[in-house]
């Protein structure tokens, strides 16, 4: 015998103020949202290191005869969400020595504000992304690659790290570096173009900061040009990706509840979002039955 069985289903919206948390080896996400209609506004910004891979730490090649070219932040691109038309434009920031990173410490999406960073001086241009761009080649002697987000650092930047440093003083040891340096801070502009998230990823080898240089390492005329990469550590690298929703005046926020609000409309955002309650009364008294 085969019956039909009505169960009436119960459902209402509330607002995720878990702290859920993004780890190193996640995608984290950049960019902005301005102007979804149903979840509002999303800022997404990145906070943090890239280091020596050991201490003391060496530039190689001859350090008398070096001469600084270049220092370029270089991001791993695994994807988006929202809109590629339009470009996204991005700054790069010092984390102020002040508010460094607690490099064992899974920091909350959302995280509170005794927990925010704060910037300090810029350190380099603010660059357009072309999001439909990402996927070209970057070929050179150095790197054959794609999904590549590059930001070319100022002059004086180059030389901190490639002259002014060495193993007597910042490139000492871990803890003494990050009295020097306390890390990288990457935002977007809230424009009202602007309307994608960026997914990149700390951890790929894709990511690290390139210094670029020549240098005699015998200390005859002979130049050799070289690179020295600082990368992302997943024992001991800080990092923190905030992502900050704003959902004034939308859709959404008409129908969250704090307690209960049987709604016909539930509206589930990823974290931190939004989740639904489903509530099934009929199922409690429900006899065995397939």
């Amino acid at each position: 015998n085969t019956r039909d069985t009505l169960l009436g289903v119960i459902t209402d919206s509330f607002e995720d103020t878990d702290s859920t948390r993004i780890y190193k080896g996640d995608n984290h996400l950049l960019g902005t949202i301005t102007n979804d209609p149903v979840f509002g506004k999303t800022t997404a910004s990145m906070f943090f290191e890239l280091k020596p891979g050991s201490y003391p730490y060496y530039i190689p090649g001859n350090k008398d005869s070096l001469v600084v070219d270049s220092a370029v932040l270089i991001l791993s691109y695994r994807g988006f969400y929202g809109d590629s038309t339009q470009p996204l434009r991005l700054n790069v920031f010092e984390i102020d020595k002040n508010t460094p990173l607690d490099i064992f410490h899974a920091y909350p999406a959302n995280y509170p504000a005794s927990f925010n960073f704060n910037m300090g001086q810029s350190l380099g241009n603010s660059i357009n992304v072309d999001i439909r761009r990402l996927g070209d080649s970057v070929k050179n002697r150095y790197e054959d690659a794609t999904n590549q987000i590059r930001f070319r650092l100022r002059a004086d930047v180059a030389k901190r790290f490639l002259k002014d440093y060495d193993s007597t003083n910042a490139y000492l040891s871990d803890s003494v570096f990050r009295t020097y340096f306390a890390g990288f801070a990457i935002t977007a502009n809230t424009g009202t173009a602007a309307n994608a998230l960026l997914k990149i990823n700390l951890a790929d080898t894709n990511t690290k900061f390139a210094l670029y240089y020549s240098s005699s390492s015998t200390g005859a005329t002979k130049r050799d040009t070289s690179v020295a990469y600082l990368k992302f550590s997943t024992s001991y690298s800080g990092d923190a990706n905030l992502v900050l929703r704003d959902r004034s005046g939308t859709d959404a926020v008409k129908h969250l509840t704090t307690t209960a609000k049987p709604d016909s409309l539930v509206y589930v955002q990823t974290t931190p979002g939004t989740y639904v309650r489903i509530k099934i009364p009929g199922l409690q008294g429900l006899s065995n039955r397939i």
